[in-house]
């Protein structure tokens, strides 16, 4: 079994027949939930986490870390937010942080369009079953203003998203956050 003193993988409330990841005791929003590492790879994968154009996390299991990144699954309204980041020696990672403030049993979700440009699961249902459902798995590419703006405004949207939007006039800005993650902190 997956876990650590605040997390656990078990079957998903929202998602049938698959697992996701629950916290075991109550979180404030903005506490770190779990860091996703992994080798960096240049195509995605169903479980991967885009870090910068053409760049993406492989989740990978060690002796003092389970792998939480593989089982955190999407929703339209999430709990969590994943936030890039590098450590001191300037190896990428992942941070999964509490959007709100988390009671115990609660699943840990995020919306895999404040990450992803485009999802290897793009065209999929979606089924969290939020009064927010967009009824469709897809990438920051798809996804609304509206939603972008609340997003932005929460920090939720990934630099390197940020970077690639559509700029006053219409054209794709430069996509250059490929080597600048949102922020860079000591090793956890």
């Amino acid at each position: 079994m997956r876990q650590s003193r605040s997390l656990i993988v078990a079957k998903s409330q929202q998602i049938v027949g698959e697992l996701g990841v629950f916290v075991k005791r109550p979180h404030r929003a903005g506490e770190i939930l779990c860091i996703v590492r992994g080798p960096v790879r240049a195509r995605p994968s169903r479980y991967s986490f885009c870090i910068g154009q053409g760049r993406h996390i492989e989740p990978t299991t060690t002796p003092s870390q389970p792998d939480f990144g593989r089982f955190t699954n999407h929703s339209c309204d999430p709990t969590a937010f994943a936030r890039v980041a590098k450590d001191t020696l300037g190896v990428p990672y992942v941070e999964v942080v509490a959007r709100k403030d988390l009671l115990a049993g609660d699943e840990v979700t995020f919306d895999y369009a404040s990450l992803e440009y485009d999802v290897t699961v793009s065209g999929m249902k979606c089924q969290c079953g939020k009064a927010s459902c967009r009824s469709i798995i897809h990438g920051f590419k798809d996804l609304p203003a509206t939603i972008v703006r609340r997003y932005t405004i929460e920090g939720m949207i990934a630099q390197h998203l940020l970077v690639r939007q559509t700029d006053a006039s219409g054209n794709k800005t430069a996509s250059s956050a490929r080597d600048s993650p949102s922020t860079s902190r000591p090793i956890p």
